[in-house]
C-alpha cells in the first residue's frame, strides 16, 4: 500500500524480506532497461530518418521513431514515477532518477538501489 504522503515512515517497509526487495529491484531493472532500449532505438531511427531523406525507408523509420518515443515517454512515467519500495516521488535534485542514469540512484528514505550488489560507491545497503 502506498501512502499519499511518502515522507511519512511506512510500516510495511520494515516487513520486506531481502528476497522481496531483490524481486522488486529485478522488476524495476527490467522496466528501466526496456525504457533505455526504446530511447536508444528511437534516437537511432530518428537519426536514420533525418540522414536518409531520399530513401524509401525514411518514412517507416520516422514512424518507428515516433512509436518508440511514445513508448519511452510512457516508460518514463511508469518506471520513474515513484520509488518502487517506499513510493517516494522524485524531487528536483534526484538527478539519477532518469533513463540511462538510473544505476546511480539511491532512495534517501528507504535505501532502495537498483544495483545487483546493493552497493553504491562502496557503501553497504542499510
Amino acid at each position: 500500500m502506498k501512502y499519499n504522503h511518502p515522507d511519512v515512515p511506512q510500516p510495511e517497509r520494515e516487513e520486506l524480506s531481502p528476497e522481496e526487495r531483490a524481486h522488486i529491484a529485478r522488476i524495476f531493472r527490467r522496466r528501466a532497461v526496456i525504457t533505455d532500449v526504446c530511447l536508444v532505438l528511437a534516437l537511432a531511427c530518428g537519426i536514420f530518418a533525418l540522414t536518409a531523406r531520399g530513401s524509401t525507408l525514411a518514412g517507416p523509420a520516422l514512424f518507428a521513431a515516433l512509436l518508440l518515443l511514445a513508448r519511452t515517454l510512457a516508460g518514463v512515467f511508469l518506471t520513474y514515477g515513484c520509488c518502487p519500495v517506499c513510493g517516494r516521488r522524485p524531487r528536483r535534485w534526484d538527478w539519477a532518477w532518469t533513463p540511462l542514469l538510473w544505476w546511480f540512484f539511491r532512495c534517501p528514505v528507504c535505501g532502495f538501489t537498483p544495483r545487483r550488489d546493493g552497493k553504491r560507491g562502496g557503501e553497504p545497503e542499510t
